[in-house]
């Protein structure tokens, strides 16, 4: 089984820690790890001198501890709090970072909203750009993508406007992710697209929107094949059926 990313971990780490009893790092991360069946090898793979899933059980634990749901009453301890409890009743299915941003308060604890966090109204700024691609013929992309074609390899193609500015957005902090890498794996599959959920959604765009830094004219590729405009059509399913 693939390592899940963080925000996958988000309801099982609630839910493990729903019994409201104080639990260590070591006891929360084998925990999960157990619930996902992970092979020994998964479990201690490292990617930049770091074990990936003790990284993203990290950032779990720091995501929900940033929306209040859970707390650390002492170093490496961490225990569920009235609002995370809530929160697994009012949300049936897995935890997104939607949720937390549609629910401004769960049973009586106010939740702070993180002011870098994925919004709806955030999802509708990038979405104000799927009539461009929609309107764009493959055959014809690469004439009004690219102004000028770069004069040697390492010298970036300038786009027009409208590109520019949509690449740009999702170099905001809240498209931004941090292990964007398995993105580029899975934008090559149309069936991947069609079922994604929101965070991966996100992992692909920003991998699109990364690439023009390691490839110059990588933008104009990921327009020319359909991605982008796939992957708005997958984000505008999702942002309707909010």
């Amino acid at each position: 089984m693939a390592i899940p990313d963080y925000p996958t971990l988000l309801r099982p780490m609630l839910e493990y820690l729903s019994d409201g009893s104080d639990h260590a790092n070591d006891e929360i991360g084998n925990a999960l790890a157990d619930e996902f069946d992970l092979s020994k090898e998964e479990r201690t793979r490292r990617k930049n001198k770091q074990r990936v899933f003790t990284n993203r059980v990290a950032w779990a634990k720091a995501r929900l501890r940033q929306f209040g749901l859970i707390e650390s009453p002492r170093p490496g301890i961490y225990r569920i709090l009235q609002s995370g409890t809530s929160l697994l009743s009012h949300v049936p299915g897995p935890i997104t970072l939607i949720d937390l941003n549609r629910l401004k308060s769960v049973g009586e604890d106010e939740i702070e909203v993180d002011e870098q966090s994925l919004t709806v109204e955030r999802i509708d700024e990038l979405l104000k750009f799927l009539p461009i691609f929609e309107k764009q013929h493959s055959r014809v992309i690469a004439k009004k993508v690219i102004l000028e074609t770069p004069s040697d390899f390492f010298s970036s193609p300038k786009y027009t406007r409208s590109i520019e500015r949509f690449f740009r957005l999702l170099y905001k902090p809240w498209w931004l992710d941090e292990d964007y890498g398995p993105g580029g794996e899975m934008v090559q599959h149309d069936e991947l697209i069609q079922t994604a959920d929101l965070d991966r959604v996100k992992k692909m765009l920003f991998w699109c929107a990364r690439g023009e830094h390691w490839v110059p004219g990588h933008w104009a590729e990921v327009v020319k094949s359909g991605k982008i405009r796939a992957l708005l059509r997958r984000l505008a399913a999702i942002r309707a059926s909010m």
